[in-house]
């Protein structure tokens, strides 16, 4: 049965297609990039639409929609494509994965699906629905998808912040590039420089001053951890199935800056006032913890996590 890997482009959809390879799993890479994955069979698809995507569907495919607008900020300048490219057109597909006979569904969604009240640690179905452009999008998604009535299998991941590359591709770098050949030069580049360009701003400071205003508490998950949990999810033939993808840490400021530079700053609560005073809204958001629990996909499917964002800012 073939994997078809719609969004191969994007940094986790790429990823995933270079994963399935490296295990030999036959894949089928979907995206508007004249080239795709190496190793992959790639199909170029100038406009998104349900008919041209849904054409390569063949009975058996296991089929993942990783494809989507991901930035917050262009959801909210472009809702109708957002609404588009993250709900309408995953459900027009899975009408026509259904009609084709496909073995599963997987839906990309995100953590930011769900509001959540700061510093609980959320799990599927805690907080409210999302009300903000892309959190909207992904949770209208998800229920939608739900909603069809269909005979193949459907699931939903939801991961938190991903960072890092993926073991065995030499094309991946770490944090944040895509694994598509050319296609994807650009995005792994500047996944490189922003990660860097972190680590050197959290070392910078460590080294000047020894305090750091209080923030909020942050899942992430890293990319090798949260493709493993895609195979295990069609592995174990999952059906009808919500999951997070969040390692068991947390981290804040404090914590990075301890990662990187081997001690744990002092937080201060003086400094802390006077960004909220100077920054207002920013600061406080900073304050907010998000916090989530992969506890049951470790529970149901024996997930877990061998990565892990403190040794990634180290460098290990």
């Amino acid at each position: 049965m073939r994997w078809v890997i719609i969004g191969s482009s994007g940094y986790i959809g790429g990823a995933l297609c270079r994963h399935l390879q490296i295990l030999g799993e036959p894949v089928i890479s979907v995206s508007r990039r004249e080239m795709g994955p190496r190793g992959c069979t790639h199909i170029t698809i100038n406009q998104f639409t349900a008919e041209a995507i849904g054409a390569l569907f063949r009975p058996g495919d296991r089929v993942v929609y990783a494809a989507g607008v991901a930035s917050s900020a262009e959801c909210a300048k472009h809702p109708e494509k957002a609404s588009w490219l993250n709900c309408d057109l995953p459900v027009a597909l899975l009408r026509r994965a259904d009609d084709t006979r496909v073995a599963s569904f997987l839906y990309f969604s995100s953590v930011k699906a769900r509001n959540i009240a700061s510093g609980v640690l959320a799990d599927e179905t805690s907080g409210e629905p999302a009300t903000d452009a892309y959190g909207a999008s992904k949770w209208q998604a998800e229920s939608a998808l739900f909603a069809e009535n269909i005979s193949c299998r459907l699931n939903v991941i939801r991961p938190a912040a991903v960072f890092g590359g993926i073991a065995g591709d030499r094309e991946q770098v770490a944090a944040g590039g895509s694994s598509s050949g050319q296609a994807g030069q650009a995005g792994r580049e500047a996944g490189t420089r922003k990660t860097h360009k972190l680590k050197r701003a959290l070392s910078a400071y460590s080294r000047v001053l020894r305090f750091v205003p209080s923030t909020g508490y942050r899942s992430v998950v890293s990319l090798q951890d949260l493709l493993q949990a895609v195979v295990l999810i069609e592995r174990h033939q999952c059906d009808r199935e919500r999951f997070i993808a969040a390692e068991p840490r947390y981290y804040d400021m404090a914590g990075m800056i301890e990662a990187v530079a081997g001690r744990r700053p002092r937080i201060s609560r003086s400094f802390s006032r006077l960004l909220s005073i100077g920054l207002g809204s920013r600061y406080r958001r900073l304050q907010q913890s998000e916090m989530y629990s992969a506890r049951r996909l470790r529970r149901l499917l024996n997930w877990n996590p061998t990565q892990f964002y403190a040794d990634f800012l180290r460098g290990n």
